[in-house]
């Protein structure tokens, strides 16, 4: 602590005010404190008695030691002796206090406060630091340990109510930036972590400018079209307008409905779709030119550039009418968008997805170029509207927007509207249509657990060890279960 020492010249008479010195240096305080209240009460507005009192409290030794009334009479005998004039003026500037004194003084108590505020560390303290001593200089560094210390409370607390407090109260902290990236992600955690569909649209519709806006409209467009069938694309597109999937909803739409040979809604066409609708109308014709195949249409305008040092003989000499063509180790759309490289086959799936085969992984792949799994064994259509994908000898059941439904099966049987898992021995049986009830966590309300299953012309025929039966395709009994006697 830094100690004003004045000067004493102007004290040499036995003066009210000397006296109050002899007291302090003396360590009598108690009688230093009654001295300076009898000064006080012959003259209410003395400047002399309130740096006599700013001398008491700032006085370390003095069991009435209180920074906080030192500086409470600092500032007092300042705007006191700013309206002192004439010989009192005088007489107090040859007892060497002036504004200068004042002033040392006021530092020395705003380093004490803080001093003060940085031994206890707490939020409180350094906040009733900047609340009583607005004017101290150390008040930035006394901002940002504040704000230090209301981080880490809120670290240690861990949630977004605890990062929304702090951003609520100080947002702007240096530590503001790092508290909204933690606020925003657990936000989103604690919002979303039953995973279900409509804890993903609830959290899009409340919180609009989140940065996990678009990963939680990318779950909303998984789940919502588990089981892939135009009206959850279609409520998905024109839902979410702005959205950064939207397109790949659209390619999705797209591929499905052409599958089943239905006409796209021509107010949902973009440029690009309108372009690939228009191309493949066309045959396309293969073109040798500087070392490469190009393409051309029937107009003989090159449509796809060289890009292939080699063609399929298959199409050398003739046409292409896919909406995919190889071209040496490349697979090309119409509009000469390479879809993938290094491959060695292709295999097209249907509805929009092909399986592509490399020297070293093969994979889904969706005609819009997504690719939709990592590297695989096999894959299939099952029931028009989900995927089977074969990994390490098991089969797993994913859905059209990658989305996986099940794991480690032994296989799937399409019995039409009725899906077969086979698990070991036996064979579950569940509504393709309550596919969807599993991407949300649920339990399909209608299930067998049968030994056997056969798709029959009427009905589904099932065994249940010795026991047989008929079920239909809403998997109720068209047969109850009877006991065979071979």
């Amino acid at each position: 602590m830094v100690l004003i020492c004045l000067s004493l010249a102007g004290w040499a008479q036995l003066s009210p005010e000397r006296m109050v010195l002899n007291s302090l240096e003396k360590g009598k305080y108690h009688k230093a404190y009654t001295q300076i209240a009898r000064m006080l009460a012959r003259d209410t507005g003395s400047v002399a008695a309130r740096f006599l009192l700013v001398r008491y409290f700032f006085s370390p030794a003095n069991p009435g030691y209180n920074i906080d009334s030192a500086h409470h009479y600092c500032r007092a005998g300042m705007a006191s002796l700013a309206h002192t004039h004439g010989k009192a003026r005088e007489r107090l500037i040859r007892f060497a206090i002036d504004s200068a004194l004042f002033l040392r003084l006021q530092q020395s108590i705003d380093s004490a406060a803080f001093k003060r505020a940085q031994d206890l560390n707490t939020e409180a303290a350094y906040q009733y630091f900047l609340d009583r001593f607005p004017q101290a200089r150390q008040r930035p560094q006394a901002i940002e340990l504040r704000d230090e210390v209301a981080f880490l409370t809120a670290l240690r607390e861990n949630t977004w109510q605890s990062f929304k407090h702090f951003l609520d109260k100080y947002p702007q902290s240096h530590r503001a930036p790092d508290a909204q990236v933690r606020y925003d992600r657990l936000l989103y955690q604690t919002k979303t972590s039953d995973g279900r569909l409509n804890s993903y649209r609830a959290f899009v519709s409340e919180h609009p400018g989140s940065p996990y806006r678009h990963e939680a409209e990318w779950h909303i467009l998984q789940l919502s079209t588990a089981l892939c069938t135009p009206p959850p694309l279609l409520d998905f597109i024109i839902t979410f307008p702005q959205s950064r999937h939207r397109r790949f909803a659209l390619n999705l739409l797209y591929h499905l409905l052409k599958e089943h040979d239905e006409p796209f809604p021509s107010g949902l066409l973009t440029d690009s779709l309108r372009h690939v609708n228009d191309l493949e109308k066309q045959h396309l014709i293969p073109v040798y030119r500087n070392g490469k195949f190009a393409w051309m249409n029937p107009a003989g305008k090159e449509v796809i550039a060289p890009l292939a040092e080699y063609l399929p003989e298959t199409l050398k000499c003739g046409y292409a009418a896919d909406d995919v063509l190889p071209a040496g180790n490349l697979l090309i759309a119409r509009n000469g968008t390479v879809l993938a490289r290094q491959v060695e086959e292709s295999a097209d799936l249907g509805y929009g997805f092909l399986v592509v085969r490399t020297n070293d992984c093969n994979y889904v792949l969706h005609k819009s170029g997504k690719k939709l799994t990592g590297c695989i064994d096999d894959a299939r259509v099952v029931g028009s509207s989900i995927m089977a994908v074969q990994t390490n000898n098991r089969w797993s059941l994913i859905s059209f927007a990658g989305l996986v439904l099940m794991e480690n099966t032994d296989g799937f049987y399409d019995f039409g509207p009725v899906l077969g898992i086979k698990r070991g021995t036996q064979t579950l049986l569940i509504l393709r249509e309550e596919v969807k009830l599993l991407a949300d966590g649920q339990q399909p309300g209608i299930q067998h657990v049968v030994d056997e299953a056969k798709n029959l012309p009427k009905g589904i025929w099932v065994r249940m060890g010795k026991n047989e039966a008929m079920l239909g395709y809403d998997l109720a009994w068209l047969i109850p279960p009877f006991r065979t006697t071979h």
